[in-house]
């Protein structure tokens, strides 16, 4: 029933009638049906009235697949679902995994790495539905024994690659400083993670013990770590003493070792001004009309109590009179 208008198909350049195009506008031809005979579709030469589902002509196909099994998986028949009609194969399909999105690792998986058995409905989502056996087998850290909650996503992002990727929020004790370094067991050793104690001192006891310079436990130092240690810190030697009695945080006293002037290393109620910054031979000329001097360390303390210049100044002339 083709109509007589031979130039709908046959061109007149055309050598011979083999060239014929015909304008498939009713079915788009693409991908893998570009390479078909017209009579592969078009049986028993009948043109007019097919229907145009895919299911029409792919039914066999739809119960042949095995991978995954479409009918025992109750897929409908709709294959443009998962098959464009420009794909060259069925193997070109892919499923709009709407109801559970697959990304990073999920995206790498074969349909039945999760749909075991052809079941694909009806399915928990729940990450522990499939990785139980991941979480009970965890042992850095032991999950089960620390008794973590099996909500996997409060760990491990779904665009993750790997369970390594796991980022805790730690807000119940900030991890900042030299505590971002640390492995988990450092601190949650034994694997108990729930009810341990805050307080630095509580980790750093020993610390605490063993320090020399000064030495914490003969000076009698409290243990607020915090007094002097920043949690941002990075090394103890960062540590910072509010030295409030005597400025020492700017000119020459700044940047010297406690050592320099509390000799004793212990009690720190001791100080020295005049054993190594301050000797005789500079301090008496600089004094020798200062009424009652004297050359001793707490007399240096007692008119300059701010360090000198004027800061110390105020105070020698109520004292003294002016020079």
């Amino acid at each position: 029933g083709f109509p007589t208008d031979c130039v709908l198909c046959h061109s007149g350049a055309s050598p011979t009638w083999d060239g014929a195009t015909f304008d498939h506008t009713t079915f788009q031809l693409a991908g893998a049906h570009t390479t078909l005979d017209c009579a592969e579709c078009h049986s028993g030469g009948v043109y007019q009235g097919l229907p145009a589902e895919c299911v029409d002509c792919h039914s066999g196909d739809y119960q042949q697949a095995v991978n995954p099994n479409h009918t025992a998986a109750g897929f409908d028949t709709v294959c443009e679902t998962c098959h464009r009609g420009s794909d060259s194969s069925w193997q070109d399909g892919q499923y709009p995994h709407s109801i559970y999105p697959l990304v990073a690792a999920h995206e790498a998986q074969p349909c039945n790495a999760c749909h075991s058995n052809n079941v694909y409905q009806g399915l928990p989502s729940d990450c522990v539905d499939c990785h139980l056996s991941d979480y009970q087998q965890t042992d850095d850290p032991d999950h089960a024994a620390a008794g973590f909650p099996t909500d996997c996503e409060l760990c491990h992002s779904g665009s993750s690659t790997t369970w390594d990727d796991a980022n805790f929020d730690h807000s119940s004790f900030q991890l900042v400083g030299a505590h971002t370094t640390l492995e988990c067991a450092q601190c949650h050793s034994s694997g108990i993670y729930q009810g341990l104690p805050s307080d630095c001192v509580d980790c750093h006891l020993s610390d605490y013990q063993q320090t020399n310079d000064p030495n914490h436990l003969a000076a009698g130092f409290p243990t607020n770590c915090e007094i002097c240690h920043r949690a941002s810190d990075l090394s103890w030697d960062q540590g910072s003493f509010d030295h409030t009695w005597f400025p020492i945080n700017s000119g020459p006293h700044r940047n010297r070792e406690c050592s320099e002037c509390h000799p004793s290393g212990s009690n720190f109620a001791l100080f020295t001004c005049t054993t190594s910054c301050h000797p005789r031979s500079e301090t008496d000329p600089d004094h020798d009309e200062v009424q009652g001097y004297v050359y001793s360390s707490p007399a240096c303390y007692s008119c300059h109590p701010n360090g000198e210049g004027d800061f110390g100044r105020s105070r020698m002339v109520r004292s003294h009179g002016s020079r």
